[in-house]
């Protein structure tokens, strides 16, 4: 114990951020995309040969967040889905999800309505996800090609709001070391139905940067979360923003990076569909696409894939599926060697 505190009050020295920064970080980052990430660092520079560099949009290395408005094709696609909700399930939904309620619970404020879609709207979605120009705006800010790691549409409604738990709570997704996610509001989005709100600030060290604080005798789905009041200690309101806008507008964000939180609806309720672009380092990557089969479109298999590029996005690289362990180190050397945030003073 003696030895944990003497660390633990070297990591708060000026000393050791200069070690982070201008050693550990940097070489650290070179071994990610040259070793760990190897396969898609070469498969991303035979991409970029065959694609127009046009049209873009580029994600900030230090300060990985960015809505975008206004843009057809983001429109277009949330439009399509739009067409495709069924209003009417999903006020059933949350008619039975209030006359089942009997205690607070850390997911009772949110449901998945993305296995109600039709196989038609699926094939859609993943087409979607695969594009040429989504895949790029990934790969361009991750360094090396992505892996379609997660596609959601879910909805947030109203219930017991004042009671932040879950994802309503400030945190970072504890799964990697880079992702960039893709936010997209199937409705209008503003501050009464559940507006996301992120840390808007440069953030050069990445997830080797922490808030100290977290929540102590942590629920499931409130580990390493940490509450507003608390997060508020660090950073002025003025960094803090809120993703609200309309059908087709979206946040990118590297959710491993930057925190965040979102869901807190006092009125009404709100669609979100969401794809995440990960590396096959990322220890979400490795709990899906059992058998060989792609979780968010069951009839998309491996095993029907001539392609090693679409092998990579659909599946990950193949080396990782059974090191878990190393998977789980990586994290945890995350956790060990991060410096923390100063209390706003």
């Amino acid at each position: 114990m003696k030895v944990i505190r003497i660390i633990s009050k070297f990591k708060n020295t000026v000393f050791w951020h200069i070690i982070l920064t201008k050693l550990i970080y940097p070489f650290y980052k070179i071994i990610w995309l040259n070793l760990i990430n190897s396969e898609g660092k070469y498969l991303f520079s035979e991409f970029k040969k065959e694609n127009d560099k046009n049209h873009i949009i580029h994600i900030d290395e230090d300060k990985p967040c960015a809505i975008i408005k206004n843009d057809k094709t983001f429109f277009d696609f949330a439009n399509k889905i739009s067409k495709q909700v069924d209003h009417n399930l999903i006020l059933k939904k949350i008619e039975d999800l209030n006359k089942n309620y009997q205690t607070l619970k850390n997911n009772d404020y949110f449901f998945s309505i993305y296995e109600d879609l039709n196989i038609s709207i699926k094939k859609e979605i993943v087409e979607f996800a695969k594009s040429k120009r989504n895949l790029s705006i990934a790969a361009n800010y991750l360094g090396v090609m992505p892996t379609i790691s997660k596609i959601s549409l879910y909805v947030n409604f109203p219930k017991d709001y004042q009671k932040e738990r879950a994802a309503m709570l400030w945190h970072k997704d504890d799964f990697g070391f880079k992702s960039l996610d893709f936010f997209m509001p199937i409705c209008k989005l503003d501050n009464d139905n559940g507006a996301m709100q992120f840390l808007d600030k440069k953030n050069e060290l990445g997830v080797f940067e922490r808030v100290p604080e977290h929540i102590e005798d942590a629920l499931p789905k409130e580990r390493n979360k940490i509450k507003t009041v608390d997060f508020e200690k660090y950073f002025d309101e003025k960094k803090i923003r809120s993703f609200i806008g309309d059908l087709g507008d979206v946040l990118l964000i590297d959710s491993f990076r930057i925190y965040h939180r979102g869901g807190k609806c006092k009125k009404n309720y709100r669609i979100m569909f969401r794809i995440s672009y990960q590396t096959p380092d990322s220890s979400r990557v490795l709990s899906h696409n059992i058998d060989n089969k792609f979780q968010y479109l069951k009839t998309l298999k491996k095993s029907d894939m001539s392609s090693k590029l679409d092998k990579y996005i659909f599946f990950g690289n193949e080396k990782y599926k059974n090191k878990k362990k190393f998977i789980n180190f990586l994290l945890l050397f995350y956790r060990l060697m991060h410096v923390k945030f100063k209390k706003i003073t």
